[in-house]
C-alpha cells in the first residue's frame, strides 16, 4: 500500500502495470512466451510488451529455453527463428516496438485494438520497409501458387484483429474514443490523488484500466472456453509452406494450446508481475 499514491506513484494494491500484454508464436502453431506492459513497475516509459517480449525470446535462444520445451524448429531453438514468429498483441505497436520488431526480423503482429495517439506507424514502416527476394535453391525466385515473387519485409506485417474476426476490435475503439470525450469534457475523472486532486488524462493506458475495458477482454477470454471450430482439422499456416510440415498444429491444437496456456499465464503472469519460466 502507497500511503500518497499519485500518477507516478500509485496504490500498488490496485494497480501494477498498463493492461497491454502480448504473446508470441512459431511457424509451427506453438506459443512460446508472452510479456506485459511493465512501465509503472520499473519507473520507465519504455517498457512495452512487444519490446520487451522480443528481447524475452532472444534471451531464451541463448538458454534453450521456452514456455515449455519441446522439439526444435528446424533444428533451432524455439526463439531463434523470428522469421516465423507471429506476435499477438493487445493494442496497435508504437513506434519502438515496430522498430524492435522489424529489427528481430518478426513475421507479423496481430492487435486487437487501435492506438489512435500513434496510430498506423506499424503499417507506415511496413510499407517503407525494404523486401528482401526469396530464391529457390537454383536461383530462380521464389513464387506463391499463383506466380508472385515471395519476399520477406523488413518490417512485420500489421494485421487488426478485426481481419481474423474478432468483434472485440470495433468494441475497444468505440469505448476508447468514448472514454476520450468523456475525460476531455471534464464531466468525469480517471484517477482521484489521496490531495483530491483528478486525473482527466484521456490516455488510452487509462481506458485500459477501466472496468468498461476490463468487461470487453473478460467476455472475449470466456469464447475460449466455449469456442467452436468451423474447420478443427486445417492446420496452421504461418506461410507459403509449413515451417516443419510433420509437426504443423491443426487449428484445434491450436485452440487447445490457447486454452492450456492462458490458464498458465493466468498464474505465472499475475497482475503482469515478471514470470519465469
Amino acid at each position: 500500500m502507497n500511503p500518497n499514491p499519485d500518477r507516478n506513484r500509485p496504490n500498488w494494491d490496485r494497480y501494477i502495470g498498463h493492461n497491454i500484454a502480448c504473446i508470441a508464436v512459431d511457424g509451427n502453431g506453438d506459443i512460446i512466451d508472452f510479456d506485459f506492459n511493465h512501465n509503472p513497475l520499473f519507473r520507465s516509459s519504455a517498457e512495452h510488451a512487444e519490446s520487451r517480449l522480443v528481447r524475452r525470446l532472444f534471451s531464451l535462444t541463448d538458454v534453450f529455453d521456452s514456455w515449455k520445451t519441446g522439439p526444435r524448429l528446424n533444428n533451432k531453438p524455439h526463439a531463434s527463428s523470428l522469421g516465423d514468429v507471429t506476435l499477438y498483441t493487445s493494442l496497435e505497436s508504437c513506434a519502438q516496438c515496430s522498430g524492435v520488431m522489424s529489427l528481430a526480423g518478426v513475421k507479423q503482429v496481430i492487435y486487437l485494438q487501435n492506438d489512435f495517439t500513434a496510430y498506423k506507424i506499424g503499417n507506415i514502416m511496413y510499407n517503407l520497409a525494404t523486401r528482401t527476394p526469396l530464391k529457390e535453391p537454383d536461383g530462380k525466385p521464389k513464387t506463391d501458387n499463383k506466380g508472385n515473387p515471395i519476399s520477406i519485409p523488413g518490417a512485420p506485417v500489421p494485421i487488426p484483429a478485426v481481419k481474423v474476426g474478432l468483434e472485440e476490435f470495433e468494441l475497444l475503439n468505440q469505448r476508447n474514443l468514448d472514454f476520450t470525450n468523456r475525460m476531455m469534457a471534464g464531466t468525469e475523472f480517471f484517477f482521484k490523488a489521496a490531495d483530491g486532486s483528478f486525473d482527466r488524462d484521456p490516455s488510452i493506458t487509462s481506458f485500459l484500466c477501466t472496468d468498461d475495458a476490463f468487461e470487453i477482454f473478460e467476455k472475449g477470454a470466456g469464447k475460449l472456453d466455449g469456442l467452436a471450430l468451423q474447420a478443427g482439422n486445417y492446420p496452421y499456416q504461418a506461410g507459403q509452406v509449413p515451417t516443419d510440415a510433420n509437426r504443423v498444429l491443426t487449428n484445434e491444437e491450436c485452440l487447445a494450446e490457447a486454452i492450456k496456456f492462458y490458464q498458465y499465464a493466468d498464474v505465472e503472469g499475475y497482475r503482469g508481475s515478471p514470470h519465469k519460466l
